[in-house]
């Protein structure tokens, strides 16, 4: 579903939203100004959500992440470019619970030796997953 530049979405309409599409696997908020953590607390009951992407929604910090990592653990491809608030605590987070994920774009966040090291993990973390199943 593509919400990409709704400057109107708030928490209650994306709630009923969420609600009323149990089966969603796709969602783009990306660009969406009034984006931040409580909507996306609103997002994270998607449990099948395979595909987010929320570049540039500027109010989002680890406590929206974490929400959403907790709620849609089947992710596989997660876009966060220039998620400012977004720490290597979130990401943290993110390499312990999305063990799917095939595809994160973190582009323009705040980068430093600990996050870089946390997104090698889980890369390694994913490759001996994905060779233990293919034996």
């Amino acid at each position: 579903m593509n919400l990409s530049r709704a400057n109107g979405l708030k928490f209650a309409g994306l709630e009923m939203l969420v609600g009323a599409c149990k089966g969603l696997e796709s969602v783009d908020v990306s660009y969406c100004c009034g984006f931040g953590d409580r909507e996306a607390a609103a997002i994270s009951g998607c449990g099948g959500l395979r595909e987010l992407r929320m570049d540039k929604c500027l109010g989002v910090s680890d406590v929206g992440l974490a929400k959403i990592v907790v709620g849609c653990g089947r992710l596989e491809r997660l876009s966060l470019k220039w998620c400012m608030e977004i720490s290597d605590l979130g990401v943290e987070l993110l390499c312990k619970k999305c063990l799917e994920l095939k595809f994160l774009d973190v582009s323009y966040l705040k980068v430093c030796l600990r996050f870089t090291t946390l997104i090698l993990y889980l890369c390694l973390i994913l490759f001996i997953l994905r060779s233990h199943l293919e034996i």
